[in-house]
């Protein structure tokens, strides 16, 4: 399985992660299907809101360094992007960036969603705003966000 990764993503020696058991990934698709369930019903504010309180329950320096954390995430975002799809998500980057973050907080990574305004003339963004997810502030998409992007608001902090 490790291959796959390593031809994917040009890594030649892929971290060693700590298993996640299916028990916190059961709280973590649970986590992702309401924080879009709370986005979709009662809008951002109240999405940021829960973001927020799952951090006070859920502690995130479980000592994911950035390598591990981020392969973590590459292995389980496509089930949950499976799971979005089911719910109906709108393929717009805030419904799928806030999900994201509550399930990677439930399994202990400090994951974070930033909001960005356009910069001028990049000729690389075709929204005025996007939204995307960082851990400890890496990007976890391939997106050239970090140059087409300035960063406005980042939560939960």
């Amino acid at each position: 399985m490790e291959n796959w990764e390593a031809l994917a993503f040009g890594e030649r020696v892929l971290p060693d992660v700590r298993r996640v058991g299916g028990l916190r990934r059961l709280r973590s698709a649970a986590a992702y299907r309401r924080a879009y369930n709370v986005y979709k019903a009662h809008g951002f504010s109240a999405a940021k809101k829960y973001l927020d309180e799952l951090r006070g329950r859920f502690p995130t320096d479980g000592g994911w360094d950035v390598d591990a954390a981020l392969r973590v995430t590459r292995h389980i975002t496509p089930l949950l992007r499976a799971m979005g799809r089911a719910l109906r998500h709108d393929r717009l980057c805030l419904p799928w960036s806030i999900p994201l973050v509550a399930a990677l907080t439930v399994i202990g990574i400090d994951a974070q969603v930033v909001i960005g305004k356009c910069r001028e003339n990049t000729g690389i963004a075709s929204f005025p705003f996007h939204a995307w997810v960082e851990i400890h502030g890496v990007q976890t998409d391939f997106g050239e966000w970090d140059r087409a992007y300035v960063p406005i608001l980042r939560f939960p902090t």
